[in-house]
């Protein structure tokens, strides 16, 4: 009984750590996309090179 006992508590603990890195790995993704979006600039600057909106081509 002890055994089994034992393997339960394991099993709730692997799963617990598996929904806990789910979590993680899910807040840290979208922290990340927010943070790279926030960086794009709204408006391409004006003699910006395509595609490019934050390199101005050299003179």
């Amino acid at each position: 009984m002890a055994l089994l006992t034992t393997l339960a508590v394991i099993l709730v603990v692997w799963c617990a750590a598996g929904l806990a890195t789910a979590a993680l790995y899910a807040a840290v993704r979208t922290r990340h996309v927010r943070r790279q979006r926030a960086r794009v600039p709204l408006r391409p600057r004006q003699g910006a090179l395509p595609g490019r909106s934050d390199v101005l081509p050299r003179r």
